[in-house]
């Protein structure tokens, strides 16, 4: 399962990574609910492929944050 949170500053949806069952996945989608689509991301610098993981966004500092996770390493 990836990771998924709203972000209500950017109007986004952002989903990183999940477990696919036979590998981990790595890759970053964001939905825009004002356009209803899905957009992937191609950040240089990203996490290492994870499952298990949960994404967060905290109203105080206005950030979105990844936690916990497992690898197959």
């Amino acid at each position: 399962m990836p990771g998924l949170a709203a972000d209500p500053d950017r109007g986004q949806a952002l989903l990183f990574g999940g477990d696919a069952l036979d590998h981990l996945e790595a890759d970053t989608w964001a939905f825009d609910f004002g356009s209803e689509t899905w957009t992937q991301l191609l950040p240089p610098v990203g996490p290492a492929p994870r499952g298990g993981h949960r994404l967060l966004f905290l109203p105080t500092s206005r950030r979105l944050v990844l936690l916990g996770g497992f690898g197959y390493s």
